[in-house]
């Protein structure tokens, strides 16, 4: 479907850095509604884009111990279906996060969720990850009616690198 660069990008958002790879008709954008650090895929017919997020946290790395990541997985459950019933969405499904180590030795919590907002249905998966510089929260998001960019998506999640 395309090609990834050979090496991540470097970015640099205020005091964070980290790398990203990810294809050239994918575009980076900052400060895309608010967020941080946004790659956009290509539009879709259905007048949608997949995209990923990246937001720096800003505070060390979350411990990922059996007992904190309990707990973000309550705050998960819990934060996912308010935002739902705020916004007239229903959620499909949610699966707790699991604890992951990175290619680069850091480690993460992946979760997600499938949802219908506003006659439209999404596949959302969220990435936590702890680097020495700092907490970063990633965000893969795509229309189901483009499933096709699922993984290419992810991909492109999972190609971060945490920055110096």
């Amino acid at each position: 479907m395309f090609s990834f660069p050979s090496h991540g990008k470097e970015i640099t958002y205020k005091n964070f850095s980290f790398s990203i790879d990810h294809p050239s008709d994918w575009k980076e954008v900052k400060d895309f509604f608010g967020v941080p650090v946004t790659i956009l895929g290509p539009y879709q017919k259905n007048e949608t884009r997949p995209l990923v997020q990246i937001i720096p946290i800003g505070k060390k790395g979350l411990g990922l111990t059996g007992p904190e990541v309990k707990k973000w997985n309550q705050n998960h459950q819990k934060n996912s279906r308010a935002w739902l019933e705020k916004h007239g969405g229903e959620l499909q499904s949610i699966w707790d996060g699991k604890v992951e180590t990175k290619k680069d030795g850091s480690k993460q919590i992946v979760a997600g969720l499938t949802y219908q907002l506003k006659a439209k249905a999404y596949y959302e998966k969220i990435y936590y990850v702890s680097c020495p510089n700092g907490f970063y929260n990633l965000k893969v998001l795509v229309n189901q009616g483009s499933k096709e960019f699922v993984k290419p998506a992810e991909k492109i999640a999972e190609s971060f690198s945490c920055g110096k």
